[in-house]
């Protein structure tokens, strides 16, 4: 697949504010995001992480999202790096370049097993290339990749180990066309979430904390 030079580096401005939502005009085209990705990945192993699983496992969604999480055991990854390769997607591997509130997402086109995989933190992303999709939600989607040992997870982009405690299944949401598309275990996702930090991801541990433990919801 050709590609043009300016698909080598591309600058995305960072907004770090949590968007706490009121009227959400975003909701049908995330549903159809997450229609259309069950269907171009039907077959593949990979698991729904972030904010968007948070939301379906709650029935409601709390903040804003920008993108699509894509969580993918290694041994998984070549697969779905093909077939979305072919589907017009680049693998970029980001870095965040920030001065107290202003940032600037610098993102290097890679390969999956390019020497830029080796550097840390491999923050990486699908971003779509040629002419832009209509539906934002699938013009990038955000990877984590993770390793797994008889005990425990290993995430990529931090190295952190997250011991086996639950199935790293969770939530299996049926989209509006009868496609299965599996969640990440929010246990997980909160693990996940606490090694990001940041404010939306501040309130993503938060989200979790109540569903996960009913008690601590208010009335």
């Amino acid at each position: 697949m050709s590609f043009a030079p300016r698909d080598l580096i591309k600058l995305v401005r960072y907004d770090p504010d949590c968007k706490i939502l009121g009227h959400l005009p975003s909701v049908d085209l995330l549903v159809a995001a997450l229609d259309h990705m069950a269907k171009l990945l039907h077959g593949e192993q990979w698991l729904l992480g972030g904010g968007v699983a948070i939301a379906l496992n709650l029935g409601k969604f709390y903040r804003t999202h920008s993108d699509l999480d894509l969580v993918i055991n290694c041994s998984h990854f070549s697969p779905i790096y093909e077939r979305l390769r072919q589907n017009g997607y680049q693998l970029y591997t980001r870095k965040l370049m920030k001065h107290r509130r202003l940032g600037v997402c610098v993102h290097m086109r890679t390969q999956p097993s390019g020497i830029l995989l080796t550097l840390r933190p491999r923050r990486l992303c699908f971003i779509k290339t040629g002419v832009a999709n209509e539906n934002p939600y699938l013009n990038k989607l955000d990877v984590y990749l993770f390793e797994e040992t008889e005990s425990e997870y290993i995430a990529l982009d931090s190295r952190r180990r997250i011991p086996k405690r639950q199935p790293v299944r969770g939530l299996e949401y049926r989209t509006r066309s009868g496609y299965s598309l599996q969640c990440l275990n929010l246990y997980y996702v909160k693990q996940f979430s606490e090694i990001r930090g940041g404010e939306k991801h501040v309130s993503d541990v938060l989200a979790i904390t109540k569903e996960l433990n009913p008690a601590k919801r208010h009335p």
